[in-house]
């Protein structure tokens, strides 16, 4: 929820060094989560299904890697500026 509430803050800014702060937070609050966020399959698969819930969490990883950009290229041309990409994106995130 930081990370989410820090972009949507980060749109409503006009201060670059506010801006820069809330994108830090952002940041701060991705990144915190990724160390719990990797461990949960470990902690209830072995073995083989270990392997193949890290692997499918990478492959879901990948397709953001795809769609997240082009999603916010789509957006950003729709409205003529990322206000509105930057919206969603922290709607994806605080929905996770």
């Amino acid at each position: 929820m930081i990370a989410a509430v820090a972009l949507g803050a980060s749109t409503m800014l006009d201060a670059p060094a506010l801006k820069l702060i809330a994108l830090c937070f952002t940041v701060s609050g991705i990144l915190g989560f990724q160390a719990t966020y990797w461990a949960i399959p470990s902690s209830f698969l072995t073995g083989r299904a270990a392997a193949g819930g890290l692997a499918l969490i990478v492959s879901v990883g990948n397709l953001g890697g795809f769609v997240g950009p082009s999603m916010i290229d789509w957006l950003k041309q729709s409205s003529g500026g990322f206000t509105a990409p930057l919206f969603a994106v922290a709607g994806f995130r605080s929905a996770r």
